[in-house]
């Protein structure tokens, strides 16, 4: 086939997909953020439904090279684990971050049913609470959120650790791909806003299942919207391309011209938590390969490694955590995927005229994000100057700019790295 007609069958497969998510572009939140739910004072807030991301600095396999054959050599051998879990509950009052044990019951039992079928089942081996102002919200890849897992956590090659707390920005929860560290690395685990918890009163996503999708991610799954209708979408073939993620429940929508609605059901989409209830075999098959390939010890005899919930609680843990702070020692880690900068997520895209780009430095520095039509030309200058380390957010607006396709391109040190985005007028 010659290049003209490449070309022309490229060009008719981006303009179905504009064409089809134009309707779609019309269930996107319209205040800043991805999501809104009920705060703890009874208005409304706007979020952020996942701050997952992948480092592609990390060079590691994100799927074997063939699925379907590793299915078949390692038939007979399905994924069947019980994993022991220890929540970890940061709250500022009784009235503000407080995790009852009613609440902990039921996310276990939550997540229990969400994995009915998959191997994997859950099972409460510690849990605490520890009253705090000072560190009851902190963001992914800071000094804060090093320095609390280092304190708290509890033998990451056999247990799942969770951390209850109140994230900045509104975001729901974030987890780490199982590539980007050691098995045994303390920065494993899922952290959580608590009032997602089932009953905490986050709605419409208080009913357990931010911590079903962000242990999706923790065992290796992506978003079923994964590079949108092209490429390898979500690296699992029964999940249907889904261009954009679902709010809501739009069951039927259908926003690829590839077979297939949009798996709006899935645990791995956006959707409010009464509108997700499945994996699909695929899915279970690629958490049987990622936790095979990268946490092979995960659900075996927890080796606690630290204090006991006893003795946590007769510590101050404001003192304890300002000591692992002020003290000499490194907390900056050193395992490649904890510590890059990362161009972490964009959203809403495709987006009209407004949307938030999003990144994370390891350490404060300079950084430059720019972005580039698909001719190679800079239209835009998001940043240049430097960041503290943690998680930023910035603004992009489109306004002045054609509907199109254009790559955001992010530069810190050594790290560059670029992301496609769309505007849709």
């Amino acid at each position: 086939m010659n290049r003209l007609k490449i070309g022309f069958l490229v060009f008719c497969a981006t303009m179905v997909a504009l064409t089809v998510v134009a309707t779609a572009m019309t269930q996107l939140p319209p205040i800043a953020g991805d999501i809104v739910y009920t705060g703890v004072a009874g208005g409304n807030v706007a979020g952020t439904r996942c701050a997952t991301f992948d480092d592609p600095a990390v060079a590691a396999e994100r799927a074997p090279a063939n699925l379907d054959r590793w299915i078949e050599e390692h038939y007979g051998k399905a994924l069947n684990i019980s994993i022991p879990v220890a929540i970890h509950s940061i709250y500022a009052s009784t009235s503000n971050g407080y995790v009852t044990d009613q609440m902990v019951a039921d996310q276990i039992q939550v997540l229990n049913d969400a994995y009915a079928g998959t191997g994997v089942s859950f099972y409460l081996y510690h849990f605490a609470r520890y009253q705090s102002t000072k560190y009851f919200s902190w963001d992914m890849q800071t000094k804060q959120e090093k320095a609390v897992k280092q304190y708290l956590n509890i033998d990451s090659a056999h247990v799942l650790n969770i951390y209850t707390q109140s994230p900045p920005g509104g975001i729901l929860g974030w987890a780490y791909f199982p590539w980007m560290a050691p098995e045994d690395h303390w920065g494993h685990g899922v952290v959580l806003l608590w009032a997602s918890l089932p009953g905490g009163g986050a709605a419409p996503y208080d009913e357990g299942d931010t911590a079903t999708h962000e242990i999706g991610h923790y065992l290796g799954l992506y978003h079923t919207f994964q590079n949108g209708c092209f490429g390898q979408g979500d690296q699992v073939d029964d999940t249907p391309y889904e261009l954009i993620p679902a709010y809501g429940c739009p069951e039927g929508r259908d926003t690829c011209p590839a077979t297939g609605a949009d798996p709006v059901n899935n645990f791995m989409d956006y959707s409010d938590d009464f509108c997700m209830y499945e994996f699909t075999v695929g899915q279970t098959a690629r958490m049987d390969w990622a936790v095979t390939t990268y946490r092979p010890s995960l659900g075996g005899a927890p080796v606690n490694k630290a204090m006991t919930s006893a003795e946590k609680g007769a510590v101050d843990f404001d003192r304890a955590i300002d000591e692992i702070l002020a003290s000499n020692e490194p907390i900056v880690d050193k395992a490649p995927g904890l510590g890059s900068a990362v161009l972490a997520d964009i959203s809403p895209n495709p987006f009209n005229p407004m949307t938030t780009v999003a990144f994370v430095l390891p350490n404060s520095g300079h950084v430059r994000i720019d972005v580039y039509d698909l001719a190679g030309r800079r239209v835009q200058t998001l940043v240049d100057g430097n960041r503290d380390a943690g998680r930023h957010e910035v603004t992009l607006d489109g306004s002045g700019l054609a509907s199109g396709i254009y790559m955001v391109r992010m530069d810190s040190g050594d790290v560059s790295v670029s992301k496609r985005i769309t505007l849709l007028k």
